[in-house]
């Protein structure tokens, strides 16, 4: 059965039932859904011989992907082959530029995740080359310049991965147009080249999809589903359920450490993340459902679904959304909700249908209101948190003490100074501490690379080869650290810059990098990190203690409004502000999960670990907007009853709050989409319950 927290742990640090995650390896956590006995404590931090050792720790890569690896290399050899076979090097030089930001900026997913991402990173990184228009102005126009375009970059990186990733590349490259002075007056040509760049990409991503028929991630999903369907056929039978529990829960344990590693490397927010969240959460759940069920039919029943469900996993088919039934038995219910989660809307894509869509005729003042609302609804999801926003002033502050010391020192590539800064401090690229060390390290690897490649290889066959073999170790190196794969990036992006721009070359240049990478590093980390406040711990706990409570301000708002339906008055400004406060608290305690990943431990495994807390949070808010949408009838008064004693469970502040207990209730009698309102907060209940406890 799932374990329930004792409280003990309170809001003073991680979630009780998550401790044990984020303090063992993950090969010991499949004991995570078998344990009910009080949280283990914390062992005491690192000292700083043992933290330095953590930081600098090599992990230890999955079998090498030749797919990317090959990608990489032929993205580099063929423009830089075609622009030397021809004489046209420069046109090659930003070529693989191009493909080269695209590969960087890649992460694990389904191929049809990485081309829709193409679609908004590519254009807008390649626009970034347009502000070498700007290098006319005054030098402290573009300093105010570059600081606004950092601030919104910063702030549309909390939306979505693709526009993380597009953002930063856009940054970067708009750097490297404003400081080239080759580049001044054909940033047309250049936005154009590193299109072609990302055209490149684009081909040899899909001729790899083509051809590549093992997908290791899918197939781990298809492996915990299969288990899960084993384990409810144990039950009819009776036979091997022990070895059946041990088997959900080893791969229960191999889909939470791919999260883990997703999380690690995502840049702002993934969908498939947050899917592989909901998953393991569902699974988890039934896993429990399972092992209390005693009804051989509904067993066998789920055993079915569920390798048809494998099934479709592993063949990459989708399934029908199941139609949740309120009135259907517990583990009916859990296949279901596993079902949605595989195959269903996501938090930030759609809210989880709760209740009938309002059909109000075209063109009819309620349409309007309704359409209005909708709108409201969708800006107030836009609206940043105040951490989103604190984040944004950092960067921009770094930003523009990076460009203003151009004033003393205006030697070539200056602009490598402002890159670190833009390398380094994105805020949802993870700790800003961690990477300035890193990639410090990194750096002065890969300067001393690209230094030998710079003074003894003149551009040829050789040049290439080595170049290719470069490219070719970089997807790995960015699975084993930072520092490593900062390593492989360097001498890359310092020769292809280096060969477009002709006035400075040599060892001499190379060299000046490393000394601006330092100096980069030392603006990071005095004016984006020693001046800010840095109590994540502190701040994961009370962040999420706000978002519950405005969690239940938020449902309680919005039975005050459905109780005045297609009235718009004061209930309904309220309403508003709920949401959107609820909303921007989320969105602030993902960007301090983000940028704590790769704090020194336990940070970064623990902020990894409230990951799934987070996702049960935004899905608990999107039934409520849901609901307060699509709401059409009266309640009664016993579904209103209901709903404020959860509004009190999310709150944190009522004793009787087990989820999977009231999950086997029986639903109040009443309005259909209030009913299932209620049956979608106590699963979220349940499922926060027994991570973070009651008590606050």
């Amino acid at each position: 059965m799932r374990p329930r927290s004792t409280g003990l742990q309170g809001w003073s640090g991680m979630p009780p039932a998550l401790i044990a995650l984020t303090s063992i390896s993950s090969s010991d956590i499949s004991c995570r859904s078998m344990t009910a006995a009080s949280p283990p404590a914390v062992s005491h931090a690192p000292g700083p011989n043992a933290w330095l050792r953590e930081l600098t720790r090599l992990n230890k890569p999955a079998a090498w992907r030749w797919g990317p690896s090959l990608r990489a290399a032929l993205g580099m050899a063929v423009p830089l082959g075609v622009g030397l076979a021809t004489q046209q090097l420069a046109l090659g030089l930003l070529v693989a530029l191009g493909y080269l930001m695209q590969m960087n900026g890649e992460r694990d997913g389904p191929y049809e995740d990485l081309f829709r991402r193409l679609l908004i990173t590519a254009p807008l990184g390649a626009a970034g080359a347009l502000l070498g228009y700007a290098s006319g102005l005054p030098w402290g126009w573009i300093v105010l310049l570059m600081m606004g375009v950092s601030f919104l970059a910063s702030v549309a990186s909390s939306y979505s991965a693709a526009l993380s990733i597009g953002t930063m590349q856009a940054l970067v490259l708009g750097t490297v147009a404003l400081g080239n002075p080759a580049l001044h007056g054909s940033a047309l040509h250049m936005f154009l080249m590193l299109l072609v760049g990302t055209a490149l990409y684009a081909l040899l991503l899909g001729v790899e999809a083509l051809l590549q028929r093992s997908r290791p991630r899918r197939e781990m999903l298809a492996a915990l589903l299969l288990s899960l369907s084993r384990l409810a056929e144990g039950q009819v039978s009776g036979a091997a359920v022990e070895t059946q529990r041990r088997q959900v829960t080893t791969q229960l344990a191999a889909v939470y450490a791919l999260m883990l590693q997703t999380r690690s490397q995502a840049q702002g927010r993934s969908s498939q993340a947050d899917r592989r969240a909901a998953v393991l959460r569902r699974a988890d759940g039934l896993f429990a459902a399972i092992l209390a069920c005693s009804d051989s039919a509904l067993l066998s029943a789920a055993a079915r679904d569920l390798n048809q469900m494998a099934e479709a996993v592993k063949h990459a088919q989708r399934l029908p959304v199941p139609v949740f039934d309120t009135q259907a038995p517990l583990l009916s219910r859990a296949v279901a909700a596993l079902g949605v989660a595989l195959w269903g809307p996501m938090a930030m894509t759609a809210p989880v249908a709760v209740g009938p869509v309002r059909t109000d005729a075209p063109g009819s003042q309620a349409a309007a209101m309704h359409s209005q609302a909708r709108l409201r609804v969708w800006l107030d999801r836009l609206v940043p948190g105040r951490d989103v926003l604190l984040s944004a002033l950092a960067l921009a502050l770094c930003v523009g003490i990076a460009y203003a010391l151009r004033w003393l020192d205006d030697r070539s590539h200056w602009y490598w100074l402002p890159m670190t800064v833009f390398l380094v401090m994105k805020p949802d690229l993870g700790s800003i501490f961690g990477r300035t060390v890193l990639r410090c390290l990194g750096t002065a690897g890969g300067v001393l690379i690209g230094a030998a490649i710079l003074a003894w290889l003149p551009p040829g066959p050789l040049f290439i080869g080595i170049m290719a073999l470069i490219a070719l170790l970089m997807p790995q190196a960015r699975q084993i650290s930072y520092a490593v794969m900062t390593l492989t990036m360097t001498p890359l992006v310092l020769v292809l810059i280096d060969l477009v721009s002709p006035e400075t070359k040599g060892i001499d240049y190379a060299l000046l990098r490393l000394v601006d990478t330092l100096g980069g590093g030392a603006v990071v980390l005095i004016f984006g990190y020693l001046i800010w406040p840095k109590s994540h711990h502190r701040q994961l706990a009370g962040a999420f203690q706000q978002a519950r409570q405005s969690m239940a301000d938020y449902l309680l708002s919005t039975l005050r409004a459905t109780d005045r339906l297609g009235q718009e008055g004061a209930d309904a400004a309220a309403l508003g502000t709920c949401r959107r406060t609820v909303y921007g608290q989320l969105a602030n305690m993902r960007a301090i999960l983000q940028k704590t990943l790769a704090d020194p431990p336990p940070s970064g495994r623990e902020a990894a670990a409230w990951f799934p807390i987070v996702t049960s949070a935004e899905r608990v808010c999107d039934a409520i907007t849901a609901y307060s949408m699509a709401a059409t009838t009266a309640r009664t008064a016993s579904q209103t009853a209901e709903l404020e004693r959860l509004a009190a469970c999310l709150a944190g502040g009522a004793t009787d709050c087990d989820g999977d207990a009231h999950g086997s209730q029986s639903l109040p009698a009443g309005d259909p989409a209030a009913s299932r309102l209620v049956a979608h907060i106590r699963e979220e209940v349940g499922s926060i319950q027994s991570y973070v406890g009651g008590g606050a």
